[in-house]
């Protein structure tokens, strides 16, 4: 009997005899493309052991056992397939494999064919969970036999990585933590290489400047740039990542060089513009020379907006509309009419802490409104959060709940007094992944994930929220939550906020009083609870 565990991004994780695999119609499209260079028979001799569909094996049932050793938890092979089920959804871009291309191998005289895969988040929950490395790999078709004994990896590709699997590569790279981004990044350079396909070499080299950067690793990203301007002389990123990393090593005359060449090419990314303008006027300072400030743009093109109030409410939080079904609307709240276009693609849903509306941004932090800067005593704790990382947020806001004031629920479970819950850069609101990763570079939770998939129908999340508002909180044993946030998971432009994002509230929840701040009392930091990640029930037959 086969039973879905996790299911996401058109994808099912399944357990079906004793084995758990990742089937759908993106594997099948996958498989598709590979099918040219495998003989008929060997084809048949495949869907005669597997079916019409296509797989990739994801627990084997050895791997299964080694889960089930009598010092490991759970104790059964079910529990065990939804209980990693769990820990990979909640890793950075946990649907996210890239196709490589054909491979082959053989042993004595059987031989098979695969599509050759790459699956980081796969292979991060495997090393967590002290599982042998594996092969991921698309079978489709053997002589004889398929072949179990050989790699099914990089290095049985038939030909070099096509490019755009190079180019899935290296946009999944920009998304992951930066040690196995830089990993992609550098596979999808070599498969750039051999292809001479100077495009997918450049991408990739770009990823690896920003890697690397973002580890403050100056010489490599110098060697990288270098390569990339080989390439592309006029490459701005390039140039960009060449001034950063000098200005690292403190080369400041050689520094200024680059981003003044970085700052004669046009540049769409506002914020960009402003990193470089900032670079170029304290290179100047620090070299005694006559130059621009950090806020007239260095000479860049780009001009920063004086902060009228209007600038102001842009950079506030939105506010959150309920969904049509949420108990607690208030009267000045507002509601979408319909959940069609939130849940058109895979969302998320998460835990709505009761907390107070937060925001990094520019080494300062803020409230709900951001004409200036918090000075209430209950922000103290996030503001030395803030002062730990200022410099490694550059131009992204990071918001989350200030929890460090008791509101209407006493948690007794927290583990931080900041939960992060969303991110801005210029290009709109990060995506799930991309806002975890943040967080997890920074050491910061994120509020509780409580489901992650594609729901069928409105009436269907009404009902799961119903029913998950009644069991305890991720933070709290003894509470029950206040809400839920349902959002896009994918990224979302910002003036797509309204109809991408919505919260449904318990009903007679209690709004915090302006006095509130006048008698305030503070949490207390607790024991972590074990993620319980949600799955939907299995539709009746």
């Amino acid at each position: 009997m086969e039973r879905t565990i996790l299911a996401g991004q058109g994808q099912q994780l399944t357990l079906c005899r004793g084995v758990v695999a990742v089937s759908g119609e993106r594997v099948d499209q996958a498989a598709r493309r590979g099918l040219g260079a495998v003989p008929i028979e060997w084809q048949r001799a495949r869907e005669k052991r597997d079916g019409d569909g296509f797989h990739i094996t994801f627990f084997s049932k050895g791997d299964l056992q080694i889960l089930q050793l009598p010092d490991a938890t759970p104790a059964d092979p079910a529990a065990a397939a939804s209980a990693a089920a769990q820990l990979l959804a909640q890793l950075p871009c946990c649907w996210d494999w890239v196709d490589l291309g054909t491979g082959s191998c053989r042993d004595g005289g059987s031989e098979s064919r695969f599509r050759v895969l790459l699956w980081p988040a796969a292979a991060e929950l495997r090393r967590n969970l002290q599982l042998p490395p594996k092969d991921f790999h698309i079978t489709l078709g053997f002589q004889n036999s398929d072949v179990h004994s050989k790699a099914k990896g990089l290095s049985t590709l038939s030909t070099a990585p096509e490019v755009q699997c190079l180019q899935a590569l290296v946009a999944l790279a920009r998304k992951l933590p930066e040690t196995e981004a830089i990993s992609l990044a550098e596979t999808a350079l070599q498969g750039a290489t051999a292809h001479a396909d100077a495009e997918a070499e450049a991408a990739a080299l770009r990823a690896l400047c920003l890697c690397h950067g973002r580890l403050k690793q100056p010489d490599q990203v110098l060697t990288y740039a270098d390569q990339l301007l080989q390439l592309v002389p006029a490459d701005a990123s390039a140039r960009r990542s060449k001034g950063f990393a000098l200005l690292l090593l403190q080369r400041h005359q050689d520094a200024l060089e680059q981003l003044k060449l970085a700052q004669a090419i046009p540049e769409e990314d506002e914020a960009e513009a402003r990193r470089v303008a900032q670079a170029v006027a304290f290179c100047c300072k620090k070299l005694g020379l006559e130059g621009p400030s950090a806020a007239d743009g260095a000479g860049s093109g780009y001009k920063e907006a004086q902060a009228s109030p209007e600038t102001v409410a842009k950079d506030n939080y939105p506010k959150t509309p309920h969904l049509p079904f949420s108990p607690g609307v208030n009267p000045d709240d507002t509601q979408i009419s319909d959940c069609q276009l939130l849940l058109q693609g895979e969302v998320v849903v998460t835990e709505k802490l009761d907390g107070g509306n937060c925001c990094i941004k520019g080494g300062q932090v803020y409230g709900r409104t951001h004409a200036q800067p918090a000075s209430h005593e209950s922000f103290s704790a996030v503001k030395e959060l803030a002062a730990n990382f200022a410099s490694a947020l550059e131009d992204v806001q990071v918001f989350g709940e200030n929890m460090q004031g008791i509101h209407s629920i006493e948690y007794t479970n927290l583990e931080s007094f900041f939960y992060v819950f969303g991110a801005r850069d210029a290009r709109g609101w990060l995506s799930w992944d991309e806002t975890v990763a943040l967080a997890e570079r920074l050491d910061l939770p994120t509020v509780p994930l409580v489901f992650r998939g594609t729901f069928a129908s409105a009436d269907q999340l009404q009902q799961c929220l119903e029913k998950w508002k009644q069991e305890p909180s991720a933070v709290s044993e003894r509470q029950t939550p206040e809400g839920f946030v349902v959002r896009r998971s994918a990224r979302i432009p910002a003036k797509a906020f309204q109809e991408s994002v919505a919260k449904y509230v318990r009903a007679n929840h209690i709004q915090t009083e302006d006095a509130w701040k006048r008698r305030w009392k503070k949490a207390t930091l607790g024991t972590r609870l074990q993620p319980r990640l949600r799955s939907l029930e299995p539709a009746a037959a």
